[in-house]
């Protein structure tokens, strides 16, 4: 999916806005079912050249820890795919390095 919203934004200069459905923009390459499990906080102001280090997809769902917290696995628009806890995945921030776990 991350390839997916990298080759649009190379393709038009920017990202796809906060409203879209991925599964109807991207339809070859992304099913419905992928699509409905992630959040999408990519927007038009962003654009290949912005930080590679946004977050711009957030699963829907929590994946329980060892230590009883919830973390989010999150896609940087970098193409990377991150662990991290519920107070540093928020759509749209630029993730420190060195926080998170590679996933």
């Amino acid at each position: 999916m991350m390839e997916a919203i990298r080759g649009y934004a190379e393709e038009f200069g920017r990202l796809p806005g906060t409203n879209v459905n991925l599964a109807d923009l991207l339809i070859e390459r992304v099913s419905p079912e992928l699509a409905a499990m992630v959040q999408y906080g990519g927007n038009e102001s962003m654009s290949p050249a912005s930080p590679e280090r946004t977050i711009i997809l957030k699963g829907r769902r929590p994946i329980p820890s060892e230590d009883g917290s919830l973390k989010y696995c999150c896609g940087l628009l970098s193409g990377e795919v991150i662990v991290l806890n519920g107070t540093n995945a928020t759509l749209g921030k630029v993730c420190t390095p060195g926080i998170g776990k590679v996933r």
